[in-house]
This record gives structure tokens, C-alpha cells and sequence, in this order.
């Protein structure tokens, strides 16, 4: 399984980071600033580009792709994630489940998690310090 299957789309890790999510993480998107490169998912560093070798320049913008396991650090227990179609299919979707709630599909167990952590934030059942201080633990 690719890694972009394991984290967080970009689009996701953007708007959790403006709901206040603490931007540490295992993954990081990087975003060109003055190219229309296609956005890259690497392992988060915090000097020299882990593919080119450069220095870290004011070009690139980080973003932390949160995995499937951060994001259910974050969440708790009182959701779920659950894949839909047979054992063997190779394109299952999930969907989220919680407080009579459910989601989906989504692509992959990761969306489906970031999905709920971030509808949870914009609605205020969560708040940024509880979901930092869960990643934290």
C-alpha cells in the first residue's frame, strides 16, 4: 500500500492546520511556492529537502500528513472506522461511524478519520488543545 493510501489528503491537512491541529506528524506534505509543482508527501524534516538534498528555503510550505494511527490518537474511542465491501476487494471504501452518525465512502481509512476529526472541530464537539494534547500522549 502506497503512503498517500496511510495519511490524510492534502486538502485535509491544510484545513486541519487552520482548525489549530498541532503540526507535528510522522509525514508532511510540501508545497512549492513558486512553481505549480505537484505537491509531495515525505518524511517531515526540518532542514535540508530529503529528496533534493537543499537547504530548506522559504519556497516550500509544510503541512503535516497525519497517519491513519494519529488521527485515531486524536479522535478517541467513541468513533470508528469501517470498510465496506468483501475481504478481498481491492478498491474498499470506508465510511465513519459515531454518535448515530455515518460518513462515506471515502477512499481510504485515513480520509474517512481525517474527515471526522475535522467535521468534529468545525462543530465544536472537539477543540484544538484536546486533539493536541491527545497526539501528544
Amino acid at each position: 500500500m502506497k503512503i498517500e493510501q496511510q495519511v490524510c489528503t492534502l486538502d485535509q491537512a491544510i484545513r486541519l492546520k487552520e482548525l489549530g491541529v498541532t503540526q507535528e506528524s510522522v509525514f508532511s506534505w510540501f508545497l512549492a511556492k513558486d512553481r505549480d509543482d505537484i505537491p509531495a508527501l515525505n518524511r517531515s524534516w526540518k532542514s535540508d529537502c530529503p529528496t533534493c538534498g537543499h537547504p530548506q528555503t522559504p519556497y516550500f510550505a509544510e503541512v503535516s500528513a497525519f497517519t491513519v494511527a494519529e488521527l485515531g490518537q486524536m479522535i478517541g474511542s467513541e468513533f470508528y472506522t469501517e470498510r465496506l465491501g468483501t475481504a478481498t476487494s481491492q478498491y474498499a471504501n470506508w465510511d465513519w461511524v459515531g454518535a448515530e452518525n455515518r460518513m462515506g465512502p471515502f477512499s481510504t481509512e485515513a480520509e474517512a478519520r481525517a474527515d471526522f476529526l475535522i467535521k468534529m472541530l468545525e462543530i465544536g464537539m472537539y477543540t484544538a488543545e484536546e486533539v493536541n494534547k491527545r497526539l501528544e500522549a
